[in-house]
């Protein structure tokens, strides 16, 4: 037997290394892509879960991103279609970038405007409780003074009933000196000086209740200016009473108005929606 040996042609043999160079661009190809999908995981459950869908989420995809080309990169250094594969990966993602860095805008100006909110809330807050601390000291303050004038008003009227027995009690005294005067002089006959002692006992009693009578007229006075001057002090206290409500209310309606908006802000981002394939950043 002879051996018959057959030699390729020329145009024969670049098919054929263009066959291998085809099965190996393949091949790394999915070798490529086996290693992207297994690192690239975790980003699609993030992606299908809305992970994203959030204020800095943007940030969060990119550098993601920015992780899973430097595994990539690593493991499939010596792949002829590493580059390739990560370029279309990258291209596909970029419908995500795009979606997820719309969402992200939204959300951060309502983000913004929340902060905003809670800091007027949080001033407003410091103003109530203010204003009610004000509130509260000067509800003591009146019921201080009105304890306080209530226990001058007693140790005035004490003071005056004091002066005023004592000052009885002296003329009473004076009284029994002049009808014990009188009755001695009556007693030794002494006539003339009996009638001047019994005028004298009539002038007395009448100089008596006339200045008993005075400094009664001068204790209600000094009474009745301390009351007045209590119920200036305390309608003041009133005025200002009325005033701190009223700025309180002030305070308070726009401080429900805040809550509201915060609340109602607070649902915009948070309530379900039915979204579009990009904005639910799924590709």
């Amino acid at each position: 037997m002879h051996t018959i040996r057959k030699f390729l042609t020329e145009e024969q043999t670049v098919k054929l290394f263009d066959g291998y160079v085809c099965q190996n661009e393949q091949a790394s190809k999915k070798q490529c892509e086996k290693i992207l999908s297994s690192l690239s995981a975790p980003i699609m459950k993030k992606l299908k879960q809305g992970f994203y869908a959030k204020p800095g989420g943007y940030d969060l995809f990119c550098k993601d991103l920015e992780v899973i080309g430097k595994k990539y990169n690593s493991q499939a250094k010596k792949q002829v279609k590493a580059k390739e594969v990560l370029d279309e990966f990258l291209k596909q993602k970029s419908v995500d970038s795009k979606a997820i860095l719309q969402v992200d805008k939204k959300l951060t100006v309502k983000e913004k405007k929340i902060r905003e909110e809670k800091e007027k809330a949080a001033l407003l807050k410091q103003e109530i409780e203010a204003n009610k601390e004000k509130q509260r000291q000067l509800e003591e303050k009146m019921e201080a003074e009105r304890q306080s004038n209530e226990e001058r008003m007693r140790q005035m009227e004490e003071k005056m009933d004091e002066e005023m027995r004592l000052q009885r009690e002296e003329a009473e005294r004076a009284m029994d000196s002049k009808l014990r005067e009188l009755a001695d002089l009556m007693q030794k006959g002494f006539k003339e000086k009996a009638d001047r002692m019994r005028q004298e006992i009539r002038e007395f009693k009448r100089r008596t209740a006339e200045a008993e009578n005075n400094r009664a007229k001068e204790f209600a006075l000094i009474l009745e200016n301390t009351k007045r001057r209590h119920e200036e002090e305390m309608a003041l206290m009133m005025q200002n009473h009325r005033e701190q409500m009223m700025a309180m209310r002030s305070t308070e309606n726009p401080m429900a108005r805040i809550m509201q908006h915060h609340k109602e802000l607070m649902m915009a981002i948070f309530t379900p929606r039915v979204h579009s394939p990009e904005e639910c950043c799924i590709s």
